[in-house]
């Protein structure tokens, strides 16, 4: 099983593996500064690292790096040839800022963004880029599920994740997604 965690070696965060032991293996580590950013000061450190989560697919870490709330891209994380403690980080899409994101089990990445839940599938197959110049831009391609926009507990999400359950005991089991904002919780069914 594999985890993100804030990491204890400096700013940044960690990807660790649980043992069969039962104790964390420390895989790699992923600091605040990066490169390779068209339109963007090389080395300048991101913003905000949000809505991590692991791909079932591809077993793959992806996360929306946030330069600032113009430049939010999805980027697929792995670990670096020439070090333990740095990651290399290529851009999938450009996409709309986000706060909170998820993958559910069939793989379609769910997250916030403007006020209304989106999805984006198959990301295992989408190509990735050294460069952030060269990365699509998905701010507007991205399905959308829910307009949330005059609801407040359906926006600005902290954090989501997917359910497969019979929440309504009809006997017949429905994907959702659950957000958390402030002291809410909320759900929605995925159609």
């Amino acid at each position: 099983m594999k985890e993100l965690t804030g990491s204890s070696w400096g700013s940044g965060f960690a990807v660790r593996t649980w043992d069969t032991d039962g104790t964390y293996k420390f895989n790699y580590g992923c600091p605040l500064t990066h490169t390779n950013t068209q339109g963007i000061t090389p080395g300048q450190s991101y913003m905000e690292l949000n809505a991590a989560s692991i791909n079932p697919k591809d077993d793959t870490v992806y996360m929306a790096l946030v330069f600032n709330f113009s430049y939010t891209f999805l980027v697929r994380i792995g670990p670096s040839a020439a070090t333990v403690n740095d990651c290399l980080i290529r851009y999938v899409a450009k996409i709309g800022y986000t706060q909170a994101g998820t993958f559910d089990s069939d793989g379609f990445f769910l997250y916030y963004s403007m006020g209304k839940l989106r999805s984006v599938q198959n990301l295992h197959n989408y190509p990735e880029y050294e460069n952030s110049g060269y990365a699509p831009d998905y701010t507007d391609a991205a399905r959308e599920y829910v307009d949330a926009g005059g609801n407040p507990y359906l926006s600005n999400q902290a954090d989501l994740v997917p359910l497969v359950g019979d929440l309504e005991y009809s006997g017949t089991e429905v994907k959702y997604v659950l957000g958390m904002r402030k002291n809410n919780l909320n759900g929605m069914f995925l159609p």
